[in-house]
């Protein structure tokens, strides 16, 4: 009787399992909203012109692409299309044109990240722009972009041209053993309590910047971003002041030239030329009378803020 009892009880088992398998469950619509989305005209342009080169911009507010540390905003919708122009005739075309199609193709970042305001640092400094892993850049304080402020557009693409650097030394080392030698011993960690009124401390160590003295890798993405934001007359000027070493600055000159020239076969000079005229041609103002971007790397704390770009805020 018990094992027919039992048997009894594991048959309807089987027969409840089986028919609640059987059983379509009737779902509800999902929350999600799976629609695609209409482009605006911006949205439009953005995607006809970058996505063939690979390159993603976003200018909505996303909080997880940018700093939790710091509070952002996202860029007005008025100033993503004139700084994106000029990223893309003075930044992109000028690297194509020295450089080919499939060289930027291969090496742009994959994704530009817009941010309308400052990212504000605890000791009183401001970030202007990051890169992370080679794949993604962050650009700070589009909202203050002027199409016709060369100066201003000089500071978007220092940061652009340190960030790009950085991401070709590391596909393709350049000569570090020989670079790393002509200011041996000279870099520092307290490099952020150099003024940058005070050229004998590092023009005259053979850095470009106090930043640059920072390590081997800032070094050179700094020169390599001083040489193109100045015209090769500009250069010239800059690292043959009285105060400067001028033997260790052409030492790094010419290690910045042939790497550009036998790794990637871009004439760092011609790119630098190329980039001046499209400024101008933008701005309306000869090269000459364009007002040049320093990094602002002056500091009252004495805590050194580790970022590519960044400046001082003043009260």
């Amino acid at each position: 009787m018990i094992k027919a009892i039992k048997a009894y009880f594991y048959i309807t088992a089987i027969i409840f399992a089986c028919s609640a398998c059987n059983k379509e469950e009737q779902l509800s619509e999902s929350r999600l909203d799976d629609s695609p989305q209409e482009l605006s005209e911006l949205d439009q342009w953005l995607r006809d012109v970058f996505l063939p080169y690979n390159l993603e911009v976003k200018y909505k507010w996303e909080d997880y692409e940018g700093d939790f540390t710091k509070n952002l905003v996202p860029p007005a919708e008025d100033k993503v299309k004139p700084l994106m122009d000029v990223m893309d005739k003075v930044w992109i075309k000028c690297y194509e044109e020295e450089g080919g199609e499939e060289f930027i193709k291969s090496y742009i970042p994959k994704l530009l990240y817009l941010l309308g305001g400052a990212g504000v640092n605890p000791e009183g400094t401001v970030v202007q722009g990051t890169a992370e892993a080679g794949r993604k850049i962050v650009l700070y304080e589009v909202n203050k972009f002027d199409y016709s402020d060369a100066s201003r557009i000089n500071r978007f693409f220092h940061v652009m041209h340190h960030e790009f650097a950085h991401i070709l030394h590391q596909k393709i080392l350049y000569d570090a053993a020989t670079y790393e030698e002509i200011s041996k011993g000279k870099y520092r960690s307290d490099w952020s309590n150099v003024s940058n009124s005070d050229l004998e401390s590092y023009l005259g160590e053979g850095f470009v910047s106090p930043y640059s003295m920072s390590s081997r890798d800032e070094d050179f993405v700094e020169v390599i971003a001083y040489i193109l934001t100045r015209t090769k007359e500009e250069w010239e000027a800059y690292i043959t002041q009285p105060e400067a070493n001028i033997e260790k600055l052409r030492a790094k000159e010419s290690i910045v030239v042939n790497y550009f020239k036998n790794v990637w076969n871009i004439e760092i000079f011609e790119l630098q030329s190329l980039i001046a005229e499209k400024i101008e041609l933008l701005t309306g103002v000869p090269t000459t009378e364009q007002s040049k971007y320093e990094s602002p790397f002056i500091y009252n704390s004495k805590t050194a803020q580790f970022c590519s770009s960044c400046e001082l805020v003043h009260k």
